[in-house]
């Protein structure tokens, strides 16, 4: 197998890349791939996300997944989005260097193997990585700022992608050769479902990020809200305004963030995690619960 890449790579990079559209008929057997990449990777097929990773490992135990995709006859697309983030990655994110790498079996080999296949790359221009704002928190990685409509409509320059590392040969005296060696994985994929749990304690118009919680605010404006979490409602914050709303999720929860936003060009949404708010005067959390008279 092969891997390919943009042919610059930043310290933190952000690549999107997509491969030609790949004929499935029905003389052939539904399409089986085996992918990974360094650091991460989301794969898509026909605009639809149907998988990400790979799992995190080391470079001499690297991951790898397989998949057999059942697809109606006809023309479809795979594109795949890669990141690499170097020093801002976080702290369990093991790497030798970028690479994205897609094997196709049978008779799809010559359309979407990495390295075969006509794949091309764009940089992804309206994502930036930034160190975390706040300097005690550590471990986690950079923030994410997204300016636009997202990574699937906002890309640079389509371009040709490079191979970093074609297939591994024979060494001579078993000696091993530097580099990714590929395992499939033991894991099963990450759960992948949207949920909205918990309930919304505060809604209230901060003007600076470390003032405290008092009480949760206008009890009509929290029942808005959660109607959002609840997947039932929206919000609008009028120009000129802002809100910072407390969710209480109720549970530890390894989550990506979503939201469908709109509105003018300086309009900006913030979304933090933490564990729980701190004590008044220092960085002790106290009962993680309690949220009034603390302050993130």
């Amino acid at each position: 197998m092969q891997r390919g890449w943009m042919p610059a790579l930043a310290a933190a990079t952000l690549a999107w890349g997509g491969a030609d559209e790949a004929v499935v008929t029905r003389r052939f057997l539904p399409p089986t791939i085996h992918v990974s990449a360094d650091e991460r990777f989301e794969l898509f097929l026909d605009g639809r996300r149907i998988t990400r990773g790979p799992n995190r490992s080391t470079v001499d135990f690297w991951s790898y997944k397989t998949y057999e995709i059942r697809l109606a006859p006809g023309a479809h697309r795979m594109e795949a989005l890669c990141w690499s983030l170097g020093p801002l990655s976080p702290m369990a994110q093991l790497t030798w260097r970028g690479g994205f790498v897609l094997k196709a079996d049978g008779p799809y080999d010559a359309k979407l193997t990495t390295g075969k296949g006509p794949w091309r790359a764009a940089w992804l221009e309206g994502l930036r990585l930034d160190p975390p704002k706040v300097g005690a928190i550590f471990g986690v990685g950079g923030e994410l700022t997204a300016r636009g409509a997202g990574p699937q409509w906002k890309e640079g320059a389509w371009t040709d992608v490079v191979v970093v590392r074609g297939p591994v040969r024979d060494q001579p005296y078993g000696i091993w050769k530097a580099g990714w060696r590929l395992h499939p994985s033991t894991l099963p994929d990450m759960l992948d479902r949207r949920v909205g749990p918990g309930r919304i304690v505060a809604v209230v118009r901060h003007t600076r990020p470390d003032e405290p919680f008092g009480e949760g605010g206008d009890p009509a404006e929290i029942a808005q809200w959660q109607a959002v979490v609840d997947g039932r409602g929206e919000v609008t914050v009028p120009t000129g305004e802002e809100r910072t709303v407390l969710w209480d999720l109720g549970d530890y929860y390894c989550a990506h963030p979503y939201a469908e936003i709109s509105g003018a060009d300086d309009a900006r949404l913030e979304w933090a995690w933490a564990e729980s708010l701190y004590l008044p005067g220092g960085r002790a959390k106290g009962h993680r619960d309690e949220f009034r008279a603390r302050s993130s």
